[in-house]
């Protein structure tokens, strides 16, 4: 009786756990082999191909550019350039500058946090550019490329805006300025409108 549930262990055993023949095990290989130079060939289609030539900044920036947005890029760009920058040599571009306005008008606090982690124009500078931008009489190219930024990021329902209309009078004042190297003062509708006539009231379109 013994012997007999000896032999039938011996037996399940060599059913559950049979040995491969030659063949099996060859084709075996053969699988593994085609599987690893499948999944090879999966990597390479989101692996960009490096070379000694093409190890540059340069080269590097062209490849990205083709799979980032504009404002993704300029971003990238500029933590790759200034890395490297101390603070008070940092010199930022004026998409960055606006991209940089934009993104401090959607959330002040937002932006104080993103500057703790990412190279940024510091409020102080946004000012200082913001005042130094050249308002003459007329039409300003300068505030529309600021507010196309600012509004680039918003909703349909957060561009609706209400155009005002104000006027004012001011006192009759010629003075030179320095910057542009122009009197201040003379009646002035637009560009090279400039009129013989000191000005006594200002017209101007809020949004």
């Amino acid at each position: 009786m013994l012997l007999l549930i000896s032999v039938m262990l011996t037996d399940t055993a060599a059913q559950t756990s049979p040995s491969l023949s030659p063949q099996k095990v060859l084709l075996k290989r053969k699988l593994k082999s085609v599987s690893t130079s499948l999944q090879r060939i999966r990597r390479r289609k989101f692996i960009v191909p490096v070379t000694h030539q093409s190890c540059s900044p340069r080269n590097l920036m062209s490849v990205l550019k083709n799979y980032m947005s504009e404002p993704c890029f300029e971003l990238f760009s500029c933590q790759i350039q200034l890395n490297k920058t101390k603070s008070h040599g940092r010199r930022y571009s004026d998409y960055m500058k606006m991209l940089a306005l934009a993104l401090y008008h959607y959330s002040a606090r937002g932006y104080s946090l993103l500057s703790k982690f990412m190279i940024m124009p510091s409020k102080s500078s946004l000012c200082m550019w913001v005042q130094g931008v050249c308002i003459h009489p007329g039409l300003s190219n300068h505030m529309c490329s600021i507010l196309r930024c600012r509004f680039s990021s918003l909703s349909n329902l957060h561009k609706l805006a209400v155009l005002c209309i104000d006027e004012m009078s001011i006192k009759r004042n010629l003075f030179y300025c320095t910057s542009t190297d122009d009197i201040k003062g003379f009646e002035q509708y637009g560009p090279n409108t400039k009129q013989n006539i000191p000005a006594t009231s200002v017209l101007v379109f809020l949004s």
